[in-house]
C-alpha cells in the first residue's frame, strides 16, 4: 500500500495540539463551498494575510497562520483538512484521512485565491 512511504513527525504534546503550525501549508485541497465560506468570512471580518518569508526562495506558510499567537485567523471556517488532520497519526490513518478529505477537491493555493 501506499502509506507505508508516508513519514510522519508527532509534533503534540501528549496528543494534543502543540499549535506549532508545522501542518499550516498555502496549499490545500479545497471544496467550492469552503472558498465561498472563507472568502465570505475573510469580507466579514477583514482579516489580512500574513506576509511571507522573504528569507526563502519558495514560501508555502498559510496566509492564515498568526505565528507571533499560534493560532489560525480564519479557524471558526477553516477547510476540512485542517478540521481533521492531526499529526499523531499513523501512516495508514494519515492516508486515509487524505483519501476522505480530498474527494472533489482541488488542490489551491490559500494565497493565490484570496490575496
Amino acid at each position: 500500500m501506499q502509506y507505508k512511504n508516508l513519514k510522519i513527525t508527532n509534533f503534540t504534546c501528549n496528543g494534543r495540539c502543540s499549535g506549532c503550525g508545522e501542518c499550516c501549508g498555502d496549499i490545500l485541497h479545497l471544496s467550492k463551498s469552503e472558498i465561498k465560506t472563507i472568502d465570505n468570512y475573510l469580507k466579514q471580518h477583514k482579516v489580512s494575510a500574513t506576509p511571507r518569508s522573504i528569507l526563502v526562495d519558495y514560501d508555502n506558510t498559510c496566509p492564515f497562520r498568526d505565528n507571533e499567537n499560534k493560532k489560525c485567523k480564519i479557524y471558526e471556517v477553516r477547510p476540512q483538512i485542517c478540521r481533521i488532520y492531526k499529526c499523531d497519526k499513523t501512516p495508514e490513518e494519515a492516508y486515509k484521512n487524505r483519501e476522505f478529505a480530498n474527494d472533489n477537491k482541488l488542490p489551491r493555493s490559500m494565497r493565490q485565491l484570496f490575496f
